[in-house]
């Protein structure tokens, strides 16, 4: 935890941080099945972006 941090975002929002406590991304949401979409289409886009967004750090 970042002293004396505070989300102001809705819920769920994630925020990436590096070594140095500096905030070089965020993400928020994410997609859900519906009528159009099965929970495997979903997994599949959540796990793409998530993959992307964690990137900077696992490089």
């Amino acid at each position: 935890m970042i002293s004396g941090f505070n989300n102001k975002l809705d819920y769920p929002a994630a925020y990436l941080i590096d070594k140095n406590k500096k905030i070089i991304d965020l993400i928020r949401g994410s997609a859900f099945p519906s009528a159009n979409m099965t929970w495997d289409e979903v997994n599949k886009i959540n796990e793409k972006k998530l993959a992307e967004f964690i990137s900077p750090i696992l490089d």
